[in-house]
């Protein structure tokens, strides 16, 4: 049995156009997923997954209803797999304690599942990519064309947030 690593992962939510959106924080994200490998053969991970204060009322329900988990898509109904085992709900339900072995390299698709007092129930769906029990792994999500991709992503969605016609379209030619 290896050493348990704790991965804490902060959850924060605001309101967008009504609808409740999430963000998750954490040292082990890198290109939008959770990213896990283990410092040494054995080793396994409690993710601790952490409601930040909202005005939504926000908790996790029960841990088999708050944590799904798949490899091929995100799951929209119960699915569990045997890397990753719920482990408790706590902290007056704003904290859920996952088990991920991370013994087989593979990208799961995962949902975390809420209770909101004032929205109903709510689903966020991230990616989990665990690089395996010590191997050498290389990470598919960082390859040239990779970081090439997330970059004009980005700069698009900036461009379209604040309307900066510059970075794609037209020279601006205003006289400054």
């Amino acid at each position: 049995m290896g050493t348990n690593v704790q991965a804490t992962i902060r959850v924060f939510a605001q309101k967008v156009k009504g609808q409740i959106v999430f963000d998750l924080q954490s040292n082990y994200k890198k290109a939008g997923k959770l990213k896990f490998k283990n410092p040494k053969k054995g080793d396994f991970f409690d993710m601790n997954f952490v409601i930040e204060p909202n005005a939504f009322g926000l908790s996790f329900p029960a841990k088999l209803e708050a944590f799904w988990v798949a490899e091929t898509a995100c799951p929209t109904t119960h699915n569990y797999h045997n890397e990753f085992e719920a482990l408790k709900v706590f902290g007056g339900d704003r904290t859920l304690q996952v088990r991920n072995w991370n013994r087989v390299p593979c990208e799961y698709w995962y949902a975390l599942n809420f209770n909101s007092t004032t929205d109903g129930p709510q689903h966020l769906d991230p990616i989990i990519v665990n690089l395996n029990s010590y191997e050498q792994a290389a990470d598919p999500d960082l390859s040239p064309g990779h970081i090439l991709a997330i970059a004009l992503a980005a700069a698009g969605t900036l461009a379209a947030l604040f309307g900066l016609k510059s970075l794609f379209g037209k020279r601006d030619r205003r006289r400054r």
